[in-house]
């Protein structure tokens, strides 16, 4: 189960997309991509390389949480 929120997931699959275009047979679909064609192997690789994303994001996540918590308290002391 992933640790990131619905809108994070969606926020991740916008800059993968734009980094990475969506091949030729694939398409979004929920939370990952569906490929429609049996033999569309850039479709199985792409699925693969989001699978690999999602998880940097993942680990990512309580980084950018920290920092965020940080970002907020230094404004607030100004």
């Amino acid at each position: 189960m992933s640790k990131l929120t619905a809108e994070q997931i969606a926020s991740e699959m916008d800059v993968f997309e734009k980094l990475y275009p969506i091949p030729r047979h694939t398409s979004r679909c929920g939370n990952g991509y569906a490929v429609s064609e049996f033999n569309a192997w850039d479709g199985f690789e792409y699925c693969k390389m989001w699978d690999g994303w999602k998880a940097r994001a993942e680990i990512a996540l309580p980084v950018l949480e920290q920092q965020e918590k940080a970002a907020g308290k230094h404004q607030e002391g100004e």
